[in-house]
């Protein structure tokens, strides 16, 4: 399994979308608060979010097997969707404007956490996808560690956020083409 592209591309497409969730995650109530939003607001936006992230699970639990041929099409598209709530994140000026934001934010994170699982099924045979999976986790690790002390450091250094949406930007844009660069479904 090592030495198959898939596993690579899987894990470091996988461990790149999670760990700007995580990121987001320590970061949208002072990234609120900062913009001058009450820690109210802030909860309705994380609310918002999350609301949006049940709904994202439900539709890829329905498209998950409809679109069984396309698994690397449908990772992209959710990051790609994450992409497009954190560009109008960037740009919000209004709560009006934070909330279909968040609303994309949480739909496409929420949809992608099942997404590991179901590359890995897609590439890998059923009596090894628990090992696979399992091997595939460190990969996550040092994104997770070193993530959210940068996001604190470039808002110590910078004043804001921005730097750090442009980043997470960066980071789902290499998960994306992680999972475009997947070979053709096996299975």
């Amino acid at each position: 399994m090592y030495s198959q592209a898939a596993f690579w591309l899987i894990g470091l497409c996988v461990a790149l979308g999670f760990n700007v969730a995580i990121i987001l995650a320590i970061c949208y109530p002072p990234l609120f608060l900062s913009q001058g939003y009450s820690v109210a607001q802030a909860g309705w936006f994380v609310s918002c979010a999350g609301i949006a992230g049940l709904a994202g699970k439900t539709i890829f639990a329905w498209l998950a097997d409809a679109a069984r041929a396309y698994a690397r099409w449908v990772a992209a598209g959710l990051l790609l969707i994450q992409i497009a709530g954190m560009s109008l994140l960037y740009g919000a000026g209004s709560a009006a404007e934070v909330i279909p934001a968040v609303c994309l934010l949480g739909f496409g994170g929420g949809a992608f956490i099942p997404v590991h699982p179901y590359l890995n099924s897609r590439y890998f045979d059923v009596s090894i996808i628990g090992q696979v999976n399992g091997a595939q986790m460190p990969l996550f690790l040092p994104f997770g560690l070193v993530g959210a002390p940068l996001a604190g450091y470039a808002y110590d250094s910078l004043g804001n956020y921005d730097a750090v949406l442009i980043a997470l930007m960066i980071m789902l844009g290499a998960s994306a083409l992680c999972a475009l660069c997947l070979p053709g479904n096996r299975r």
